[in-house]
């Protein structure tokens, strides 16, 4: 009789192990599957299948642990551990259902990871241009004892524009504040509604800001802010802005102010902004928007010298954004009446700016070039007034948590202008800007230097850093000088993908 034991001890060591089971794949029209195990039903066009399901679809990955699909119907069904990544965000449930013809769907007991927001929901229904969460649940916290959380009985999103909360309530350290019957908000350049005052100090005063916005129709919209002051009188703008772009284009934007500062929307110019893109991607939505407004009592900012107390009875505004030959553009033409103070230095005039920005041009790996012009044309019956800037920079990126910039601008004047406060505070200097990320400490450092008064004439200094749901910050400013402080909820990655969110596949 062979000895059994002996011959079993003299086989492969591999040998009782099962081969390995194929990894096999199905493509049929948009969406190609990966799968172990499979029945197919050829008539009917329908598929099982199971054993490390991975469903592709565009840039959407779909993970679970079964998978039906109808092609017929282009329907389908996943159960299991379900797992969605799309380059937007991730989304976790038990069962999900899907129409990729229709671009509908619902996921049970969802766990949806968006930036830094994780969203919890019982169910979620999702169809072109709506969706639906009901039971949700919301928070930027990654403590296991949440500091803030968002509750409502339901959730209605309309990516892009806006949405509305049923019985909405916050949830801060396990104390519930509010019950909201209903909570609308929007997702555009400025959400209806009148404001909470906003207490401020500048050296020697405080302040409270106030204001409010009211939609008068799907293309237009009204407009007021008031500023009080302890020791001057108040600050009073009012505007009524109309669209003219198609009213599914979304709510009309209010257009840039030109009394501000006129570079305060740049990475390179002021540390309140975050990207190096964000001034381009806002010169590229499109937007075409008319607007009657009056103003009494404003501060210009930046200037050569600044005017203290400026009015503008009456001004007509025309402003158009896009993308145009690859840049970002902005054009706006005003017709106003200026007063700076005293009605026998007042002048009727037209002011027409043109703002251009290129996006980030790659030059090497983590090296690349910005440049931008600006320019303004101010005429009125008696004399002219111009001028220009060329900026450009470079950005280098030596790692993924430090970012630095160098460049410069160069100006030009032509002509007499109305007011010192027309003409630019330098035309010659030299930008440093260093962004550094110690992981839960965010620090900016941005220097200026005038090359013709041969000085650093500006230093901005910012800080912030993440505690919970919340991410406190403090900046301070040489000119125009100014010290701010406080902390804002840790959503905005959350709202920017929610304002460009199309619902449509993308190849």
């Amino acid at each position: 009789m062979p000895d059994i034991a002996a011959i079993v001890t003299k086989l492969p060591p591999d040998f009782y192990r099962p081969r390995p089971v194929e990894i096999r794949q199905v493509h049929e029209g948009d969406i190609r599957i990966e799968y172990r195990f499979q029945e197919a039903n050829m008539e009917s066009r329908t598929g099982h299948f199971w054993g490390g399901v991975k469903a592709y679809y565009g840039p959407t990955v779909l993970e679970c642990d079964e998978l039906w699909v109808d092609y017929g119907k282009e329907q389908g069904r996943a159960v299991g551990k379900v797992i969605v990544n799309d380059p937007d965000g991730m989304i976790q449930g038990d069962k999900l259902e899907f129409d990729w013809h229709q671009q509908t769907g619902s996921v049970e007991q969802a766990t949806i990871v968006i930036d830094e927001v994780t969203i919890y929901a019982r169910r979620v229904e999702v169809a072109p241009g709506r969706w639906t969460a009901y039971d949700f649940k919301a928070t930027a916290s990654k403590a296991k004892t949440l500091d803030v959380l968002f509750e409502a009985d339901k959730f209605v999103l309309t990516p892009g524009k806006g949405g509305t909360a049923k019985r909405l309530s916050a949830v801060v350290l396990g104390q519930r504040f509010g019950r909201l019957p209903t909570y609308g908000f929007s997702l555009g350049p400025k959400p209806p509604g009148i404001g909470l005052p906003v207490p401020g100090y500048r050296p020697g005063s405080f302040m409270l800001s106030w204001g409010g916005s009211a939609k008068i129709s799907e293309r237009a919209s009204f407009s007021a802010k008031t500023r009080l002051y302890q020791d001057r009188p108040a600050q009073l703008q009012a505007t009524t802005t109309y669209s003219l772009l198609p009213k599914e284009s979304g709510p009309p934007s209010t257009p840039s102010p030109d009394t501000g500062e006129r570079f305060g929307a740049g990475w390179f110019d002021s540390s309140v902004v975050r990207n190096p893109d964000d001034e381009f991607k806002q010169l590229s939505q499109k937007s075409s928007v008319v607007a009657l407004g009056s103003t009494y009592g404003i501060r210009t900012r930046g200037r050569l010298i600044d005017a203290e107390r400026l009015s503008k009875p009456v001004e007509i505004t025309y402003e158009a954004t896009g993308f145009v030959g690859g840049l970002g553009v902005l054009f706006q033409t005003r017709l106003q009446r200026v007063d700076p103070g005293g009605s026998f230095n007042s002048v009727n005039r037209n002011v027409t700016t043109l703002a251009l920005r290129s996006r980030e041009i790659p030059l090497a790996k983590g090296l690349s070039l910005v440049l931008g012009l600006d320019g303004s044309v101010l005429t009125s019956r008696n004399q002219t007034f111009a001028w220009g800037r060329g900026m450009g920079y470079f950005i280098l990126r030596p790692s993924d948590r430090i970012r630095l910039g160098l460049g410069g601008v160069v100006g030009l004047e032509a002509g007499r202008a109305h007011y010192v406060f027309d003409r630019n505070y330098t035309d010659r200097a030299l930008h440093v800007r260093g962004d550094i990320d110690l992981g839960n400490i965010d620090l900016i450092v941005l220097f200026k230097y005038d090359a013709r008064r041969e000085k650093w004439y500006d230093t901005e200094l910012a800080a912030s850093f993440v505690a919970g749901s919340f991410e406190p910050f403090v900046r301070y400013r040489q000119f125009p000088q100014q010290l701010t402080f406080g902390a804002s909820i840790r959503m905005d990655g959350f709202l920017e993908v929610l304002r460009r969110r199309s619902l449509r596949p993308r190849h």
